[in-house]
């Protein structure tokens, strides 16, 4: 993934692509992957952009679903 070469694994494009790989596993019917994404997905939104960041609030929803 390009983005993970030139920006890191806590950059929040890589939280977009986790988020989105976690809906394609959860429409595969894998929900213990999908729900581990977008847990992975909402710590990089809370570090880089806080808890208030509507994107963060979001996947915290999502994620503990």
């Amino acid at each position: 993934n390009n983005d993970l070469n030139n920006f890191g694994e806590e950059h929040p494009n890589i939280a977009i692509s986790k988020a989105n790989l976690a809906f394609v596993y959860q429409k595969m019917g894998n929900t213990k992957k999908s729900q581990n994404l977008l847990q992975s997905a909402y710590e990089i939104y809370l570090k880089n952009l806080g808890a208030t960041h509507p994107q963060t609030v979001k996947l915290k929803k999502l994620a503990e679903m």
